[in-house]
């Protein structure tokens, strides 16, 4: 009887979202509509009908109570709101975000001598910050209560003002005018309503995570492997003096220079394999992953080292009295002249991005065990690259990219093909450079060689024997503002410091300059100038009036 009724021409048109019985009423929810029905009346004229809040839609969880002809809707939102609905109309609404709490603070703040104002600055889990007084006894004490984009760990006391904290980020609070600033070198920066991406190493959970305005995004945390570190470029592409690299044929082949890419390491301490990931730090897409084997002692704090800038990844490994030094070269293509993003004006690392190509190589270095590497880079970057490396036997010497060039027959692949995206230097099926079908024009001139013998002339610590403790040293290429210059520092329990010039002195004047001429040619041009400038006005003063 209840079914015939329903069912008839008021309804029958209409979609019928939810059903719900209800003692003695049913209440049908169709179109953002509620009618209530009782089906002991068996009438088709609702009880009550009433159209649903708009809360509804954003709400986790809502139910329905029935009385006397009145419909109660409690609503719960994702922003931990209840509302209580009576036929549609709102009558109280409660904010139980700080119901889970994450963390609390107090903060004393001095008003006068005689008064110290107290707030205790509570975090809950809905990302939402509560500030209440604590000096107040009776009355209001919730003094203020806002949301925030940043989903914090916890909160600390820094000298009575109060500090977020996000994996190795730091935020300032000012939770008394509900704003949350981000800390660069101990600076605040508000963060504004721009979208933010920035990704972050935690080591202590041995994972790394992608933040948009601070807020989770993406996570790589490996089974099986420890992560070891987190690279990103530290020069964008404003500052790269060539795009591509010019091949003898006069062709180019064209770098693989999209930002936010990425670079993490791992270690596999059960295989004794070094993992190295290629990851878009906005999107936490993995492009491909290369993988070394390594010796059964090996220490990846102290026999591993790893830097990446422009198109290039370099990285060593200590085996035994001698390292290894592989290159990983990236590109668009590695079919010459072909470029993916010649033709984008702006380019986005979210629609955009692609996977490179790839050309890799190793090398021996021969009884030198390195311990850290660092890039030479300039101001422009004009100058010839080197990979400035330091021992454990206290010794800096550079190498030439040009000898570290993954295009000297090694191998290659395209990681936009799914089925190679895990490169392993065990597997010999690999193809090499000399096997494409451009090898003619890819290729390097540069006959290969595994075996790199340092000459004595790149030894940059000449006869010095550097100590650097048994940690790992710091070691950095600073540039000046003489395109050719740059310092090379080194910092163990030694501090050296020394001067290198890849290219030479092409922008410095030598002491063999002949001042004179220079100073006799600009003298002779001003008395020229000044010769010629009377001569030149009276000739234009007549010709105005054709004499």
């Amino acid at each position: 009887m209840v079914t015939d009724t329903l069912s008839s021409d008021l309804l029958v048109n209409a979609q019928i979202d939810d059903m719900k019985i209800i003692e003695d009423y049913v209440a049908i929810k169709s179109n953002n509509t509620l009618r209530l029905f009782n089906y002991r009346e068996a009438t088709l004229t609702p009880v009550v009908e009433f159209e649903l809040p708009s809360s509804i839609d954003d709400s986790i969880s809502h139910n329905f109570a029935v009385g006397d002809s009145t419909v109660y809707l409690i609503t719960f939102s994702k922003h931990h709101r209840v509302d209580c609905y009576v036929n549609g109309t709102l009558q109280w609404s409660k904010d139980e975000s700080l119901a889970k709490v994450k963390d609390i603070v107090v903060i004393d703040q001095d008003i006068d001598r005689f008064e110290i104002k107290k707030y205790m600055v509570v975090l809950s889990a809905a990302k939402t910050i509560g500030v209440f007084h604590l000096h107040r006894c009776s009355g209001q004490q919730l003094l203020n209560i806002f949301e925030v984009d940043v989903d914090f760990d916890r909160l600390h006391n820094v000298n009575n003002t109060v500090q977020g904290q996000l994996g190795s980020r730091e935020f300032s609070v000012d939770f008394l005018n509900g704003k949350v600033f981000e800390l660069h070198d101990n600076q605040p920066k508000e963060i504004s309503s721009e979208p933010s991406f920035s990704a972050g190493l935690d080591l202590p959970y041995n994972r790394v995570e992608g933040y948009k305005n601070g807020v989770s995004t993406w996570r790589f945390q490996p089974d099986f492997e420890r992560v070891t570190g987190l690279l990103k470029r530290s020069y964008d592409n404003e500052h790269v003096a060539s795009n591509g690299i010019v091949l003898h044929d006069r062709s180019v082949l064209y770098k693989y220079l999209l930002p936010n890419t990425g670079v993490i390491t791992t270690f596999n301490e059960d295989k004794n394999i070094v993992g190295i990931y290629l990851i878009n730090l906005i999107t936490g897409q993995l492009y491909g992953k290369f993988y070394r084997s390594v010796y059964t002692q090996f220490d990846p704090e102290l026999d591993f080292s790893i830097v990446y800038e422009e198109n290039f990844i370099i990285f060593s490994v200590v085996k035994g009295e001698n390292s290894e030094v592989c290159v990983i070269d990236l590109f668009e293509s590695l079919k010459p002249n072909f470029s993916l993003t010649k033709k984008l004006q702006v380019f986005s690392s979210i629609q955009d991005a692609f996977a490179p190509a790839f050309a890799t190589q190793c090398f021996t270095v021969l009884n030198q065990q390195i311990n850290q590497m660092a890039i030479f880079n300039t101001k422009y970057n004009i100058a010839t690259k080197e990979i400035v490396c330091s021992t454990r036997f206290g010794q800096i010497f550079s190498i030439p990219k040009m000898v570290l060039d993954a295009r000297r027959n090694g191998f290659i692949g395209d990681l936009k093909k799914g089925n190679n995206r895990d490169i392993s230097y065990e597997d010999k099926k690999l193809p090499r450079i000399s096997m494409s079908k451009y090898a003619a024009s890819i290729l390097s001139k540069f006959t290969y060689d595994p075996l790199i013998h340092i000459h004595p002339r790149f030894i940059l610590s000449h006869h010095r024997k550097l100590i650097s403790g048994h940690h790992k040293p710091y070691l950095n290429v600073v540039p000046t503002e003489l395109e050719s210059t740059a310092y090379v520092v080194y910092q163990g329990v030694d501090t050296f410091v020394t001067i290198l010039r890849p290219s030479g002195s092409f922008d410095r004047l030598t002491s063999s300059f002949n001042f004179k001429i220079v100073i006799g040619t600009i003298i002779l041009l001003i008395l020229i100038i000044a010769y010629i400038h009377p001569k030149t006005e009276r000739m234009k003063l007549l010709g105005l009036w054709n004499l």
